[in-house]
């Protein structure tokens, strides 16, 4: 978990052994996946949240009516509790950290290419098989492949096995 707090990684910690108890983890993960993308894409909502000026209180409402009708009930309360306890210096990192406990659970290895252009399926397929054949992969169930178009590659791609990366770009290739 490389560039997570390590108290981020405990609170998904506890939160994931909790969802897993109520037979509610991939709801949740589903939630703080949701979650991440409105925290990374929503300047104001991120400001107005980690404002150490408003109290936990002020935040309650506006927080409550935002997600609480989207969310399984556990993860309203564990984000309602990490308001309350001014823990909202860690509210972006909570969903990543619960991601990487979620998948090495799960058993998914997560692959993120990028690539100047878009692949086509036997590519695709090619590097499952490498990633497979791979010591990073040691037998995962399941690969979940993500694309990523890289304009500033100027040929071959860039492999990321959850902390490994292998450089096959014409950049390296030529150095």
């Amino acid at each position: 978990m490389s560039g997570l707090s390590m108290v981020a990684s405990r609170y998904a910690g506890a939160l994931l052994s909790l969802a897993n108890e109520q037979h509610c983890a991939d709801a949740v993960h589903q939630d703080l996946l949701g979650f991440q993308k409105v925290w990374e894409s929503e300047a104001e909502v991120r400001a107005f949240l980690t404002n150490p000026v408003l109290a936990p209180l002020k935040k309650m409402p506006f927080f409550t009516a935002a997600f609480s009708s989207a969310f399984q009930p556990l993860t309203f309360q564990f984000f309602e509790k990490l308001l309350k306890g001014r823990r909202t210096n860690i509210l972006g990192e909570v969903g990543p950290a619960f991601d990487v406990l979620y998948r090495r659970q799960m058993g998914i290895v997560r692959v993120m290419v990028s690539t100047p252009a878009p692949l086509n399926e036997a590519a695709k397929a090619r590097i499952t098989q490498m990633v497979q054949a791979s010591d990073v992969y040691k037998g995962g169930k399941q690969i979940d492949l993500q694309i990523q178009i890289d304009a500033s590659l100027i040929g071959g791609l860039l492999v990321r096995v959850e902390d490994q990366q292998w450089d096959a770009s014409m950049q390296i290739a030529l150095q």
